[in-house]
């Protein structure tokens, strides 16, 4: 296979690893791709030639690396730290009403999540209202009104 195809290809399959949720498969053949392909190339030129490429693929090639790193580091970290927030029980914190309640079920918002929460007593909750957060029984949460504490 031509060298210089088989480098486009790879970078077309790096770039659809963007686009299509194939859990880095097509990243990592892309990856791969590309290195043989730059061997490939390398095989191809004389030793003048094949210094030149080095001096530049190569450190392109780890600044490119470093970059995804980071940024593949960014986004673990931050969700690992969702996950670790999302997982933290709201018992005791003040939610406000996000639509109103039908009956005694409805949903709140606390920290820009929705729960969908149960109310203790039958008294009307409307949109905006305050609601204190009693207990989290798996993703419902039971919430009294804050005016009736």
């Amino acid at each position: 296979m031509n060298p210089s195809l088989l480098i486009i290809v790879a970078m077309v399959l790096m770039v659809a690893e963007i686009f299509v949720p194939s859990f880095g498969i097509l990243g990592v053949i892309g990856l791969l791709g590309f290195v043989v392909g730059f061997y490939e190339l390398l095989q191809t030129l004389d030793p003048t030639e094949r210094e030149a490429v080095l001096y530049m693929v190569v450190p392109s090639f780890l600044l490119l690396l470093g970059i995804l790193g980071a940024i593949g580091a960014v986004l673990y970290k931050s969700r690992r730290t969702l996950f670790k927030k999302s997982e933290l029980a709201p018992v005791g914190e003040v939610a406000e009403a996000s639509d109103d309640f039908n009956g005694r079920e409805g949903m709140v918002r606390i920290d820009g999540a929705l729960w969908s929460a149960e109310l203790t007593d039958d008294k009307s909750v409307k949109r905006g209202d305050k609601l204190l957060v009693l207990a989290r029984n798996g993703l419902k949460l039971t919430v009294q009104n804050v005016h009736k504490i």
